[in-house]
């Protein structure tokens, strides 16, 4: 879904293969703290020796082309890292400025809370990490911050600093339900602006666009933060049933906490909700609407990369932007495959269908070219 999908999309609504390219792998890179490409067969294209000379000479004379079908290290926005945020991009919370968890999402009952538009007039103040990212990569503000919390007040409308990193934000979480043993993880995010990196001499790299495109150039930190909002945005979709139920807000001491919900965000309720995405059957017969929860984030995606086009003066394929649902649909009927070699081969089929032009590796079309 953050990658194949992705980069379909983008190519469907006007972008060129390469910057299709370049926000599917920092939208993987996301999760995976590096992009590395694979071919249809699921073996890698770019060997361990070479991808590790890559990083040493990246943006150097001395880097190969093919180093840029790979991206450099991006540890800071890993979901794995809770100490400079990157753990916040994937699974986070809802902003309550009193301390008691927020309204429900849209205003409505919790069973009629999804789909939502987290971008919405009436959940954007509750909905900090998607919408301070969104207003860094539409070049609302000039950078991302941890949790999206700013320095005065939390609101879009503030658009001032980051919060000082002399400020934490406390994230315990059960992995376990009630009815086991409950380990609580201590999970702890320093605030300020979102780190993307940190190497092993202590050099940071920041959400800012000169930071960020002076770090992965010679690829483009114009696409490379769209993808990395994508992922965002779609984990949103993916993890509702954790970030529905789950709140923060700011304590006395000027840090902040959060109550995250100890069944909804459990480990093993987090597993089975990705069970229920790709490779099972999305239809209402096999799984209840609230668990559907692969197409509203093509969906909100889709509608995400066609501002993004509009933003960044691409020409939009109005065409192909009206068959939204059909596009979106047929993405579905990919990632729904159990298998993983049938689905891979599907979706490489899918592309030549749509004539765009495949993955490097994955099929060809002999009348498409870069």
């Amino acid at each position: 879904m953050h990658s194949d999908s992705t980069y379909l999309m983008a190519q469907l609504i006007g972008f060129t293969p390469y910057q299709a390219y370049q926000m599917l792998m920092y939208s993987e890179a996301t999760d995976q703290s590096q992009y590395t490409p694979f071919d249809q067969n699921g073996v890698p294209m770019i060997s361990s020796a070479d991808l590790s000379n890559c990083v040493a000479t990246w943006g150097t004379t001395a880097m190969r082309r093919y180093c840029e079908a790979a991206t450099p290290v991006v540890n800071g926005l890993s979901r794995f890292n809770d100490a400079t945020g990157g753990m916040l991009l994937h699974l986070y919370t809802r902003y309550a400025s009193n301390g008691a968890p927020p309204p429900p999402v849209n205003g409505r009952a919790a069973a009629q809370t999804f789909p939502a538009d987290y971008f919405s007039a009436v959940n954007a103040p509750h909905e900090l990490v998607v919408n301070n990212l969104r207003d860094w990569v539409f070049d609302q503000r000039a950078d991302a911050c941890v949790g999206g919390i700013l320095a005065r007040g939390t609101g879009r409308a503030d658009n001032g600093p980051c919060a000082s990193s002399s400020h934490v934000l406390q994230e315990p979480q059960n992995y376990f339900a009630p009815g086991f043993y409950r380990l609580t993880v201590q999970y702890q995010s320093t605030l300020g602006q979102l780190i993307i990196n940190t190497d092993s001499s202590g050099a940071t790299v920041v959400a800012t666009n000169p930071s960020l495109g002076r770090y992965i150039w010679p690829e483009d930190v114009t696409y490379a933060k769209m993808g990395i909002l994508v992922h965002s945005l779609e984990d949103r979709y993916s993890h509702h049933h954790c970030s529905d139920n789950s709140y923060f807000y700011q304590t006395a001491d000027g840090d902040w906490t959060s109550v995250y919900s100890s069944v909804e965000c459990a480990q093993g309720s987090h597993f089975l909700w990705h069970t229920w995405e790709q490779g099972t059957d999305q239809s209402s017969a096999n799984l209840a609407p609230e668990f559907q929860t692969m197409q509203p984030a093509l969906a909100a995606a889709f509608d995400q990369l066609v501002a993004y086009a509009g933003h960044t003066g691409t020409k939009v394929n109005r065409v192909n932007v009206a068959k939204k649902a059909a596009i979106v649909n047929s993405l579905i009927q990919v990632l729904q495959i159990a298998e993983p070699q049938p689905r891979l081969s599907a979706m490489v089929a899918l592309m030549e269908g749509y004539q765009v032009l495949p993955l490097p590796g994955h099929g060809s079309v002999a009348s498409l070219t870069h």
